[in-house]
């Protein structure tokens, strides 16, 4: 549904449904944002700064943990190049456009995070 949403016309429904979708699931907004900037669907790019934001912050935790270990701390060089490999793909396209935010550089950052020594 969330997915949906995003997309929807209304720029109301468009930001709240895609801040709940980053804060939901990061890794799966951020694949569907980048549909939709390689998309002719793209609208404003100030629509999804602050589900950027979100998804930033829950990947943070999710890699870099804060009560637990996060998954930079328990994963194998492989899963780690296959992690950095999805990741990538799906955040080329958002970083390229969102360079100049900084939502944008934090995203980046956590991409370097990712990249295998």
């Amino acid at each position: 549904i969330l997915s949906n949403l995003i997309s929807h016309n209304s720029q109301i429904i468009r930001i709240n449904a895609a801040e709940a979708f980053g804060y939901m699931s990061p890794r799966i907004f951020l694949h569907e944002l980048s549909k939709i900037i390689k998309s002719d669907n793209f609208f404003q790019k100030i629509d999804f700064v602050e589900a950027i934001k979100v998804a930033v912050r829950e990947l943070q935790e999710m890699y870099y943990g804060s009560m637990c270990p996060g998954f930079l701390e328990n994963s194998s060089t492989d899963e780690l190049c296959d992690e950095y490999s999805y990741m990538y793909q799906i955040c080329k396209p958002i970083v390229k456009v969102y360079s100049s935010e900084q939502c944008g550089q934090e995203l980046l950052h956590i991409l370097e995070s990712l990249r295998p020594k």
